[in-house]
């Protein structure tokens, strides 16, 4: 699962580049993610 989180983001990365973490919406998803990881274990 975390492989998978870390492959999505890095594509994520390699096709929109640096803009795409200036996104508020983006950041809130990339911080809310780990948090639902960890509660679902």
């Amino acid at each position: 699962m975390g492989f998978a989180v870390l492959l999505v983001s890095g594509l994520l990365l390699i096709f929109f580049g640096l803009i795409i973490l200036a996104s508020p919406y983006v950041l809130t998803v990339a911080s809310l993610i780990p948090l639902l990881v960890s509660v679902a274990h």
